[in-house]
C-alpha cells in the first residue's frame, strides 16, 4: 500500500485499489485503477520499444500536420511489417 501511494502506482491488488487511504492520496487514483480490468500487458519483446517509438513518430507527424493520416497509417504498417519480417526470418541453409 505505501509503495503504491508514495510512487503513485496503480495497484495490482483490488483491496489496495479500494482502500480509502489509496484513493485519497491522489485524485486520479480511482480513475486509473478502474481501467485495470480492460488493460493488456505490454509485450516484453526487444523490438517492442522500437515499434512503439515508430508509431509515436508517425502519430506525431499526423497530429502536427506534417503528414496526412493516410501516410501516417502507412508508416505504422511498414514499421510493423518490417520488424515482423526480420524477427520471423530464418537463416537459409547452405546447399
Amino acid at each position: 500500500m505505501k509503495f503504491d501511494v508514495v510512487n503513485t502506482q496503480i495497484p495490482v491488488r483490488t483491496e489496495v485499489a479500494k482502500d480509502p487511504r489509496y484513493l485519497a492520496a491522489n485524485p486520479t487514483n480511482e480513475f486509473f485503477s478502474s481501467l485495470v480490468p480492460v488493460t493488456h500487458y505490454r509485450p516484453a519483446y526487444a523490438l517492442y520499444p522500437r515499434i512503439s517509438s515508430e508509431i509515436q513518430v508517425a502519430m506525431e507527424s499526423v497530429m502536427t500536420g506534417t503528414a496526412r493520416r493516410r501516410y501516417g497509417r502507412q508508416d505504422v504498417r511498414r514499421a510493423g511489417e518490417g520488424h515482423r519480417r526480420r524477427r520471423g526470418s530464418r537463416p537459409r541453409r547452405a546447399s
